[in-house]
């Protein structure tokens, strides 16, 4: 719109005055009514009803994305946060792998996993519980409880995955980073 009125030799400010009056697509109201109640006035005349304030209720596209949202999320069921210990199933290389959670990152649903390779981080979307709960895998290196239950007390920071420096890259330039370390 800027770029027409420059065109055209008109003031800018109209264009945008003209943006911001004219409503938006699937609602009857436009960005300056919605902000500040009113519709704005510019050079066209207009019936005095018109400009006076009233509060304008965009709840209607609020109840519509709500519904939306309900319809879309018809089938879903919230996922469960897993236990240290507890027996899961991830995805490599086109296999289901079983394995046992170690403990919970502090990134949102992420958790630290024992493999045979080592340790890596799975979110909790790839992770799938398994029917029994096998305490198998990382809690076998302890000798007693009382170790377990003081390694997991510290909230000690587990090992993160080696330098970027001796990464591969994909064809278009991005490094491919190290997904798990060995211990």
């Amino acid at each position: 719109m800027l770029t027409k009125a420059q065109a055209d030799l008109r003031d800018p400010y109209l264009a945008l005055l003209d943006y911001h009056k004219s409503p938006i697509s699937g609602l009857s109201y436009s960005p300056a009514q919605m902000l500040i109640s009113r519709r704005l006035r510019s050079k066209v005349a207009a019936a005095p009803q018109f400009i006076v304030p009233s509060v304008v209720d965009a709840h209607p596209s609020l109840r519509k994305r709500q519904r939306q949202k309900q319809y879309y999320n018809r089938g879903t069921k919230p996922l469960l946060p897993l236990k240290q210990g507890d027996g899961v199933w991830y995805k490599q290389s086109n296999q289901r792998k079983k394995t046992t959670v170690i403990q919970r990152c502090p990134e949102p649903w992420s958790y630290w996993i024992q493999t045979e390779h080592g340790i890596l981080r799975r979110n909790r979307q790839h992770l799938q519980k398994s029917p029994r709960n096998t305490n198998r895998g990382y809690n076998h290196l302890f000798e007693d409880e009382k170790d377990v239950e003081a390694s997991s007390s510290n909230n000690q920071q587990l090992p993160v995955p080696v330098s970027a420096e001796n990464c591969n890259t994909t064809s278009s330039g991005r490094r491919i980073l190290p997904v798990f370390v060995t211990l």
